[in-house]
């Protein structure tokens, strides 16, 4: 390195206030570039000896902080021209206790009139900007830096002194992002998370996503930019919650990469490219210049990071876009309820899209009983959708996680609301996150199912509900579907045989999915399945001993037993329904009985009814008697069956369900047991009156009928439907006289284009709930 060289500065707080120096040495180095590098650190001397750097600072200079970061000239002058680029560490004597560092990059200030300066300041504080805009005087200089100014609260009062003429380019050090562009539509709309309203970035793992970054100045284009995002407590390397990368040119598929896309002076362009079996949940974005030194990072925000069933190499991969649609972005559908013969379609209000509902579905994971053991840990399994899922699993139900919903199966709600009550998710989510976590009463498997397919499509799996009717569980390990009744035939353990159900993709339709869970019942392949378990349960070959196998309530069975078919009857029978089963009117129907032999038969009918719970489970008998019937050869007879309102009314749950069984003996110990389960009708429904419009209100009718032979009041109609409301709209409904028809109309104002689900649910003290849906289709605004 060169000679040494000195020069004094001098400058004061306020324009008749004491005058603090200012000292900087110069160590002159050698030329690079053709331009004169020089090193200037703090100094308490006063040595005038460099005529190049006195020939800079010949003017006094003022200068103030402006909104862009950039530090501007507050004086003009007739300054001399001078090429050279200085390299300063600059300390202010008397304003700073912190030691300067050496070796430091720099940033460089430039004039229109061809002055030059190069600036840097290392690790010091930088002064206050009352100082900074007040040092000067004659053969004084003024030197400060940037970093961090932004930061300083003090610095608005300074914001509005502005002057063009000086500009703050970069060259190192100084060089930091001032503000960063999430491209929030562009990156929502390729990564398919444009409806979730969270004021941070939402994208899927394993697809770029690209930022705009803004500097205080231009960088060289050979820099790069140093990334660190971080997830969850304590975040680590080690546990891969926390990675640090930097742009390159090449994109690698197992870690985080970023890449520069396009560089304008101080604009820069980046994709950042998570791997595709990334932690999924909230991140923290900081990144500074790879020149400036470490722990410099500039927080830049947060984003979220979920599943992505768009990406191949991702576990949650779906490979068809008709079913992506279908079971990750559609926030309404359609649960199936009831029984096999009988089966229902009920609304859903999913809404994985409305407010807060993200960022609740992320709280669940974080108050799971694994979280709360190790949260280091649990976080750092969140890249696994078979984990999340379980966990997720565990949580919708409060029984075994003191999760979100607390299950009552026993008709008695008090205290909560009723599983039939609810809409959808979205009320069910809030309350629980309003509530401090505390558990919402009351749910039942379909709400269960509702909630967790809210949950999981808004992580980003891939989910549908599936409706399970009359299944059954093998209590005494026997592997056969048992059925305990009375002589009456009424059930003392519902164990029936399966039937599964789910909303068909792109329709409200039902689809039979039970074949795609076993094969059908009493088909080569189900009894090839049914004798392999038999004989593993049993653990003996099918030409080994014979076992016997005891059975619940004591009695034996034989295991050859369980693999013959069973014997058929010599009588059958069914129920037959007279009339439309309709709330609030008697019931007719009859059981029909044939004689299948060519002789002479007489059967003992035993008859019973009762209000039952969707599970099957009775509630109150509403029908007991006895009917003594002769049938001739092949002889067809019918028994009629009629149940008043006024027997069942008072019983009748708000499933709707009855249940009718007949147990007919034989002379000979022949038993036939004849079931059959009723729902109940009711009345209601829902027009769109005009074309639905982003943005445009439009009239809903609704018409109900009092179901009931009386007159009802204080019937309110509740309304929900994502897309369409904001929250739930409650409207009071007039007292209806026995059996009268009504309308109701009310107004909706359309937020969200595309298929929308209105629910309308009639809600009385008097009688259950009468539900119904329809789909709107929402135009875009012209």
């Amino acid at each position: 390195m060169g000679k040494r060289a000195y020069v004094e500065g001098s400058g004061h707080t306020q324009r008749n206030g004491p005058t603090p120096k200012l000292g900087v040495t110069a160590k002159v180095g050698s030329v690079h570039g053709g331009e004169l590098m020089a090193f200037l650190g703090l100094s308490g001397s006063q040595h005038p000896h460099s005529p190049a750097l006195s020939s800079v600072f010949r003017r006094p200079l003022g200068w103030s902080h402006s909104h862009s970061g950039h530090l501007r000239g507050a004086q003009q002058g007739n300054y001399q021209e001078c090429p050279e680029v200085f390299l300063v560490n600059v300390g202010l004597a008397g304003c700073s206790d912190t030691p300067l560092r050496p070796d430091s990059p720099h940033i460089t200030l430039r004039r229109k009139q061809g002055v030059c300066l190069a600036v840097a300041w290392q690790d010091l504080e930088p002064p206050s900007p009352d100082l900074i805009a007040k040092i000067a005087g004659p053969g004084g200089m003024m030197l400060i830096s940037t970093d961090d100014l932004d930061h300083q609260k003090s610095s608005s009062r300074d914001r509005s002194h502005r002057d063009p003429n000086i500009d703050l380019l970069g060259h190192g050090a100084g060089i930091r992002i001032t503000k960063v562009d999430w491209q929030r539509s562009k990156n929502g709309a390729a990564h398919h998370t444009q409806e979730y309203p969270c004021p941070e970035l939402v994208v899927r793992r394993g697809q770029l996503f690209r930022l705009t970054l803004e500097l205080n100045g231009a960088p060289d284009s050979e820099e790069a930019v140093i990334f660190t995002v971080e997830t969850g407590p304590q975040a680590s390397e080690a546990l891969h919650t926390k990675v640090v990368f930097q742009t390159s040119e090449l994109e690698v598929g197992d870690t985080w990469t970023a890449v520069k896309e396009a560089q304008t002076e101080n604009i820069l362009t980046v994709s950042l490219t998570s791997p595709p079996d990334a932690i999924i949940g909230h991140y923290l974005l900081s990144a500074r210049l790879s020149s400036r030194r470490k722990h410099s990072d500039r927080k830049l925000g947060e984003f979220v990071l979920l599943f992505n069933p768009w990406c191949p190499e991702d576990d949650v991969f779906l490979a068809s876009e008709e079913e992506r649609q279908e079971y990750v972005l559609n926030d309404s559908g359609i649960i199936f309820r009831g029984v096999e013969k009988h089966i229902r379609a009920q609304g859903w209000n999913y809404g994985q899209f409305e407010e807060d509902i993200l960022n609740i579905c992320l709280s669940i994971l974080d108050r799971s009983p694994s979280h709360q053991d190790n949260p280091a840990t649990d976080v750092s399994r969140r890249h696994d959708p078979i984990y999340v899922t379980r966990v997720i699993s565990a949580m919708v139900n409060s029984n075994n996680d003191r999760g979100v919903v607390q299950g009552q199966w026993q008709g008695k709600y008090g205290g909560g609301t009723s599983p039939l009550h609810w809409r959808g998710s979205v009320a069910i989510l809030q309350k629980w996150f309003k509530g401090r976590y505390r558990p919402v009463k009351y749910g039942q498997c379909w709400v269960f199912a509702g909630v967790m397919c809210t949950v999981l499509r808004c992580l980003g799996i891939a989910t549908r509900v599936v409706s399970n009717f009359n299944s059954a569980h093998d209590t005494d390990r026997n592997l056969s579907v048992d059925k305990y009744v009375d002589s009456f035939g009424r059930t003392l353990e519902d164990l029936t045989e399966d039937s599964m159900c789910t909303k068909a993709v792109g329709s409200d339709s039902r689809v039979d999915i039970t074949g795609l869970y076993k094969y059908p019942e009493g088909s080569r392949k189900e009894r090839q399945v049914y004798s392999k378990a038999v004989k593993k349960l049993f653990s003996v070959e099918a030409s080994g001993r014979r076992t016997r196998i005891r059975r619940a309530g004591g009695r034996g069975l034989w295991r050859d037993d369980l693999l013959e078919p069973a014997t058929k009857p010599s009588i059958t029978g069914k129920f037959k329904v007279l009339e439309p089963p309709v709330l609030g009117h008697d019931l007719r129907l009859a059981l029909c009985l044939a004689n299948l032999t060519s002789r002479s038969q007489r059967v003992r009918v035993n008859l019973s009814g009762a209000t039952i719970l969707y599970t099957r489970r009775p509630v109150a008998e509403i029908l007991h008697e006895s009917h003594a019937v002769k049938l001739g050869p092949q002889e067809e007879k019918k028994i009629p069956i009629t149940i008043s309102y006024s027997k069942y009314k008072e019983d009748l749950t708000e499933d709707k369900k009855i249940l009718l069984a007949a147990m007919c003996l034989v002379t000979k110990g022949e038993k036939l047991l004849v079931e059959k389960d009723i729902t109940l009708e009711d009345y209601i429904t829902i027009k769109v009156l005009g074309p639905a419009v982003v943005g445009v209100a439009v009239m809903v009718e609704v018409t109900v009928v009092n179901p009931l032979l009386e007159r009802v009041k204080d019937c309110v109609l509740m309304v929900e439907g994502s897309g369409l409301l904001q929250g739930q709209l409650s409207i009071d409904v007039p007292s209806l006289e026995p059996q009268q028809r009504a309308s109701v109309q009310f107004d909706i104002t359309p937020s969200k284009s595309g298929p929308r689900q209105l629910q309308v649910d009639l809600v009385s003290s008097q009688f259950p709930d009468i539900k119904g849906f329809v789909i709107v289709h929402v135009a875009t605004a012209k």
